[in-house]
């Protein structure tokens, strides 16, 4: 049973104050609801909300990345291609004699009067080596240019330069000189070690 002499107090007052004590009450208990549970529960679904987004951002963009993949699958395996087609063209250090008898046979199939053929050291970089050669020949404009168009279809990356061309009066040959240089695969057993680079 309510003990309602507990309330007479409230009954003897005006309407008016008994109003603003049920106002202040109503207000009082709407404070502490909204603090110790409106408030908490809004920054909770903020910050979960919040991690929804970012979780959603972040599986939008793996979805971006696996729908990627087999184009870049495809990249790879070109890239692996090419890599192998690149390398083709460095022969290993086993091959560079025969290179360089190709070489020679450029000259000698060209007409050219081989006058010196003199290999230099190596320069070695991280990849790959240049295998300098200096060449001196004697022969006509043509069969120079024919001996440039034998070089260039050799498989392998040959290249021709420093060329000094000497031409005496009234004589039809040219003095020929310059550097062929190609460049050969460094392979690992080479490769210097990071205890020697220090």
């Amino acid at each position: 049973m309510i003990n309602l002499m507990m309330f007479e107090p409230l009954l003897s007052m005006s309407v008016r104050k008994r109003l603003t004590i049920l106002w202040g009450s109503i207000t009082f208990i709407a404070v502490i609801v909204i603090y110790f549970f409106a408030i908490p529960y809004y920054e909770e679904s903020v910050r979960i909300e919040g991690m929804i987004e970012q979780q959603q951002k972040l599986l939008a963009s793996r979805q971006a990345m696996a729908a990627d993949l087999p184009k870049k699958r495809q990249e790879f395996a070109d890239l692996e291609k090419r890599l192998t087609e690149a390398l083709a063209m460095l022969p290993k250090k086993s091959q560079i004699p025969d290179l360089l008898e190709q070489v020679s046979w450029s000259v000698k199939d060209s007409g050219l009067q081989m006058l010196s053929f003199e290999p230099k050291a190596e320069i070695m970089g991280e990849l790959y080596a240049e295998v300098p050669v200096n060449f001196s020949v004697r022969g006509s404009y043509r069969q120079f240019m024919f001996f440039l168009k034998s070089v260039g279809e050799i498989p392998r990356i040959v290249l021709i330069k420093n060329i000094k061309i000497d031409h005496k009066d009234g004589a039809p040959m040219l003095d020929i000189q310059g550097q062929v240089t190609t460049y050969r695969f460094v392979e690992a057993s080479e490769k210097p070690s990071a205890a020697n680079k220090q």
